[in-house]
């Protein structure tokens, strides 16, 4: 196992030397997203295809330790910089932490294996306006998450809406690709949709079934006269 040199070896940018990454103007518009846990194993064109890292932390936590595990991505059009969590309820010293590994593993996809990286948006409070947008240029393509952003807790759309403000104003992205879609009280920005895993999935098993039904039919109308027999 390859363990990280924690030394940041990359351009830093802020109080907290969060690496640096830079610019990526990608168009996004024909890409399709895979989370990160489908990679390895993913049999379709890669070419079209980008990585993100909307997932528990433990899907993804071992890249940290062990940076070999990225190279499975080097096929794929694009990833997203690893989403580790950042919790309200968290101490700002971890955020901090959790914060500087995405920008690190981010550089190190994009300077080390030449992968084109797309910067992935995350805060918690407003305290966390301080560190959280560091390290992500001016102008760069932008992709962020808003599954589990309900309309009716106000306090969580606030901030969501909040961040969502800061980062504009700080890092005015070129585009921001939204997985699960924009909201209705986002501000006014240029947007783009990624659908998430789930629901594509449900997509792929319809159009599967519209497809192939009357041959499945088929099949199990066969295997019921053959368990008759």
């Amino acid at each position: 196992m390859a363990y990280f040199d924690v030394l940041n070896h990359f351009d830093s940018f802020g109080k907290y030397g969060m690496p640096q990454l830079a610019p990526c103007t990608l168009n996004l518009e024909l890409v399709k997203w895979i989370p990160w846990n489908q990679a390895k194993s993913y049999p379709e064109n890669k070419s079209n295809t980008g990585v993100h890292f909307f997932q528990y932390d433990q899907a993804f936590a071992g890249v940290w330790n062990d940076k070999g595990m990225l190279h499975r991505l080097i096929d794929f059009t694009c990833a997203a910089t690893p989403d580790f969590s950042v919790y309200t309820d968290m101490p700002l010293a971890f955020q901090v932490w959790q914060r500087f590994r995405s920008q690190y593993l981010g550089c190190y996809m994009q300077q080390v294996m030449g992968l084109p990286v797309v910067a992935t948006l995350c805060w918690s409070t407003e305290d966390s306006f301080e560190f959280t947008f560091d390290g992500i240029p001016k102008g760069t393509v932008c992709i962020t998450n808003s599954l589990g952003i309900f309309q009716n807790d106000h306090k969580t759309c606030n901030l969501h809406r909040a961040g969502l403000k800061e980062a504009i104003k700080r890092i005015e992205p070129k585009k921001i690709w939204v997985y699960g879609g924009p909201k209705p009280f986002y501000p006014d920005y240029e947007y783009g949709y990624i659908e998430p895993f789930y629901v594509s999935m449900k997509r792929r098993a319809k159009e599967y079934r519209a497809k192939y039904g009357h041959l499945i039919k088929e099949a199990q109308r066969r295997d019921h006269f053959l368990e008759i027999e």
